[in-house]
């Protein structure tokens, strides 16, 4: 009697259980790029506030150092109107700030003066001088406040547009009253919006 030929075993996986894997490893790989996604957007909004962060507290510190070591007498703010937007510039010592709050012409610059005044604000100033704030960021609020030989000095800087934040599609700048409640819009679309408000006071030495 002939041996029975005995054939070696195959077994294998079905064609359902490599779609089953396959659907499994693509489900971690979406999950594993959602992550990273995630921290991608975390850290480019991290940069994004320690950029506004340290221009509000370097525009702070100058300008306190300033104030500290000049007379209180040189120092003034000249209103202006124009195109319907209040300017104002800040002249301490030899030194002239000139904040916007326009929609597109926004910057915070310095420049030297030479006037024996405050010159009062035009549009000269948004091409003089230095422009203090990061790229892509917004000046929101400015103000030095004096009381006798003491000055506040309060700034606020969005990173972004105006329209990334509760304010919306402000002119002229924030009132002091809503600086504190400055924020970003919640949801994707504004996931790279940051904002920051510093205040400091400072006395001056001289008198």
């Amino acid at each position: 009697m002939l041996n029975k030929l005995k054939l070696p075993n195959k077994s294998g996986f079905t064609i359902i259980e490599l779609l089953i894997a396959m659907a499994g490893f693509s489900f971690v790989i979406l999950l594993v790029t959602i992550v990273m996604i995630n921290i991608g957007n975390l850290y480019s909004k991290g940069i994004n506030q320690t950029k506004i962060d340290d221009a509000a507290r370097y525009i702070t510190d100058d300008i306190a150092s300033k104030l500290k070591y000049s007379q209180a007498s040189k120092f003034s703010t000249v209103p202006a109107s124009l195109g319907g937007i209040i300017y104002k510039n800040y002249c301490i010592g030899t030194a002239k700030f000139s904040p916007s709050y326009d929609q597109t012409s926004n910057y915070m610059r310095i420049a030297n003066n030479t006037d024996a005044s405050c010159p009062v604000p035009s549009p000269v100033d948004s091409a003089n001088g230095t422009n203090l704030l990061p790229a892509n960021s917004k000046l929101a609020y400015f103000n030095i406040v004096q009381t006798g030989s003491t000055f506040t000095v309060s700034i606020a800087i969005i990173y972004g547009n105006f329209t990334n934040t509760n304010i919306g599609t402000i002119s002229g700048g924030l009132n002091y009253g809503n600086l504190n409640q400055l924020k970003c819009n919640t949801g994707s679309t504004y996931q790279y919006c940051a904002v920051t408000n510093l205040s400091t006071v400072v006395s001056s030495r001289i008198n």
